[in-house]
């Protein structure tokens, strides 16, 4: 596929992170929301980080108040990446 779209209520970080570099190398777009339940940040700073990694342009806003957000506001997110 070269369009993939998440939303699977918390377990988005599990789907993403443990598909093969193969497979996410022939993605092209992404669209997905991503929650942080554990409310740290952490699975989706990873998360971000792993597609910028895998060659990604990412842009995420809050997915409460539907705007862009800076790093440290990420618990809940609305993502899309595009491969460069």
């Amino acid at each position: 596929c070269d369009f993939l779209k998440i939303d699977c209520e918390g377990v988005e970080y599990d789907i993403v992170m443990s598909i093969p570099l193969n497979y996410l190398k022939r993605i092209k777009y992404i669209s997905m929301e991503s929650t942080d339940y554990d409310k740290t940040n952490i699975k989706n700073k990873k998360l971000i980080e792993h597609l910028r990694k895998n060659n990604f342009n990412v842009k995420y806003f809050n997915a409460s108040v539907q705007k862009f957000t800076k790093e440290e506001d990420i618990n809940a997110i609305r993502l899309y990446a595009k491969r460069k």
